[in-house]
Parts: structure tokens; C-alpha cells; sequence
């Protein structure tokens, strides 16, 4: 999907955190995702959730569940313009506080978890 929307002009962002850092098998991913297209940046703060926006109207989260027991997470898939138009003007605020690292090679143990807008319509605001 990322290399899709790369190749139609389209633009994939994604935010890990580093505390993420050393899962080869996650890493080798997130690799695979550089080598897409996908621009990647890193964050030390814990992010609120994870989320995905696509086609400026589709949102995919999820949260920690309050009501379950620890570790577990509630996910919600919403389409709707209005909120993928708002959580979209809230991504740059968190990507400007991160931290750009060159592309990772296979062997290196770096990273996950994070936040991801799709955007095939073109660059972000």
C-alpha cells in the first residue's frame, strides 16, 4: 500500500517511538516501509495512540481500553471527512517534534510502534 500511493504522488508519513527499539523482526518492517516511500521520524514522549488517516476521510486507532486489564486496547475504524480533516491538522504538531534518522539497514534493531497518516491526494498541509 505505501509503494501504491508513493507511485500516485501520494505521501506516507509515519512516527515510531524509539523506546521500540531492538525488535529485528519489526525493524526489518519498518525497512521494508522506508524503502516504499514511507518518511519516518522518531519520537522519545509517548505518542496518545495509534493512528492511521487514508483518502481524507478514513481514521483507524486504537487506545489503551480504561475498562480492560492492562494492555489491552480498544480499536475503532471511523470514516468520516470532518474527523480525518481534524486529526490530519493535528499530525504535523507531533511531527515536528520528532527526530528524522537515515533509512535502516536489515541487520539494525531499531524501532515501532507509532502513528501513521496516509495521504494519497498529495503532500500534507
Amino acid at each position: 500500500m505505501v509503494r501504491q500511493l508513493h507511485r500516485a504522488g501520494g505521501t506516507v508519513r509515519a512516527i515510531y517511538l524509539n523506546e521500540a527499539l531492538g525488535d529485528p523482526e519489526t525493524v526489518e518492517h519498518v525497512r521494508r516501509f522506508a524503502v516504499a516511500g514511507e518518511e519516518a521520524r522518531f519520537v522519545v514522549s509517548e505518542l496518545p495512540l495509534k493512528l492511521v488517516v487514508a483518502d481524507a476521510s478514513l481514521v483507524l486507532f486504537n487506545m489503551p481500553d480504561p475498562a480492560a486489564s492492562a494492555g489491552s486496547a480498544t480499536t475503532l475504524f471511523i470514516e468520516h471527512p470532518a474527523l480525518a480533516d481534524c486529526l490530519r491538522l493535528a499530525f504535523p504538531a507531533v511531527w515536528d517534534d520528532t527526530v528524522h534518522r537515515p533509512p535502516l539497514r536489515s541487520q539494525e534493531t531499531r524501532l515501532m510502534h507509532g502513528t501513521r497518516e496516509l495521504h494519497p491526494g498529495g503532500h500534507l498541509p
